[in-house]
C-alpha cells in the first residue's frame, strides 16, 4: 500500500473519529441546554445524566441523575442509573442498594433485577443472586443474558445440572451462542466430563475461531483424554490469537503448556499438526 493511500486512509479515519467525536459533544451541548431550558424536568436530567454516563463522567452523571430524584423521587429507572454508575465504579454495595429503592417502586422491572443480580455475584452473594435473577426470567423468559448470569451463579455454588439447564436455555434462545457454549465447558470440566467439555466447546471456537482463551482450554483438555495431536493444534491456535490480542500472560501459559504437551508426547517438528494464519 503506496503511503499516499495510508495517509488518506488514516485521514479519512480521523475526520471519521472528530465527527463522531463532535457528534458527542453537540448532543451533551443539546441536553445541557434543555435542563437550562426545563429545569424542573427529571426526564431532561435523566436524559443529560445517561449521556455523561455513555463518555465515562460519571460525577456528573450522578449529579444529573440527583437532580432528576429531587424533582421525582419516585422515578424508578433513575435509581437503577445511578445503580449502574456506582457498579461501573467500583461500589457494589451502593449500586445494590440504588437497584433495592429502584425495586421498591418497580418491583417487577426485569432490568433493575438483572442488574441487582449481576452486582450480588460480584459480591459473590449467589444466593441472593438467584433469588433475584430466578424472577427475572419469569418476567422475560427469552432473556438470554438473564439466563447467562442464573447460570454464572449457579456454577459458582457448584450446583452443576441446574447451570447446564440455564446454559442450555440460552443456547435455545441464541442458538449461535458462543458463551453458553464457553460456559458449558467449564461445567462438564468441573464435573469431569471431559469429551463432554471438549464437545461444548468445539461448538464454541466454530462460532468464535479467533477465541484465544477457548483455544488453549481445549488444548488443555484434549492433553486431559490423551489426544496429544489436537492438544498441539489448538494450543497453537491458542497462542497466535492471543498474542494477536495482547494477552500477553495468556500467552506465555499457553507456551508453557505447549512445550509440556510436545515433550509429554515426545512429538518432533515434522510430526506436529500445523496451522494456517
Amino acid at each position: 500500500m503506496s503511503k499516499i493511500v495510508l495517509f488518506i486512509t488514516a485521514t479519512a479515519v480521523f475526520i471519521l473519529f472528530l465527527t463522531c467525536a463532535q457528534g458527542v459533544a453537540d448532543n451533551i451541548d443539546y441536553l445541557f441546554n434543555e435542563t437550562k431550558k426545563y429545569p424542573n424536568s427529571a426526564v431532561a436530567h435523566n436524559k443529560l445524566g445517561l449521556a455523561y454516563f455513555n463518555i465515562g463522567k460519571h460525577d456528573k452523571a450522578i449529579i444529573e441523575y440527583k437532580k432528576a430524584l429531587n424533582i421525582d423521587p419516585n422515578l424508578p429507572l433513575v435509581y437503577n442509573n445511578i445503580g449502574s454508575v456506582f457498579h461501573k465504579l467500583g461500589l457494589f454495595r451502593e449500586a445494590i442498594n440504588e437497584y433495592r429503592r429502584g425495586l421498591k417502586l418497580m418491583p417487577d422491572s426485569h432490568e433493575i433485577l438483572n442488574n441487582l443480580g449481576i452486582s450480588l455475584i460480584t459480591i459473590k452473594e449467589y444466593e441472593g443472586a438467584i433469588k433475584v435473577l430466578k424472577k427475572a426470567t419469569l418476567i422475560n423468559p427469552t432473556s438470554s443474558n438473564t439466563r447467562n448470569i442464573l447460570g454464572v451463579a449457579y456454577l459458582s455454588l457448584k450446583r452443576y445440572d441446574d447451570a447446564i439447564n440455564e446454559f442450555n436455555e440460552e443456547i435455545k434462545i441464541t442458538p449461535q451462542g458462543f458463551r453458553p457454549r464457553k460456559h458449558l465447558g467449564t461445567v462438564y470440566y468441573k464435573l469431569g466430563k471431559y469429551n463432554e467439555a471438549i464437545s461444548a466447546l468445539k461448538e464454541a471456537v466454530t462460532i468464535k475461531p479467533e477465541n484465544g482463551d477457548t483455544r488453549a482450554f481445549l488444548g488443555f483438555l484434549y492433553d486431559l483424554v490423551g489426544d496429544g495431536e489436537n492438544a498441539v493444534l489448538h494450543l497453537r491456535q491458542a497462542i497466535y490469537f492471543l498474542g494477536k490480542d495482547k494477552k500477553f500472560h495468556a500467552k506465555d501459559k499457553a507456551d508453557q503448556m505447549l512445550t509440556g504437551v510436545i515433550e509429554k508426547y515426545g512429538f518432533i517438528e515434522r510430526d506436529l499438526p500445523q496451522i494456517s494464519q
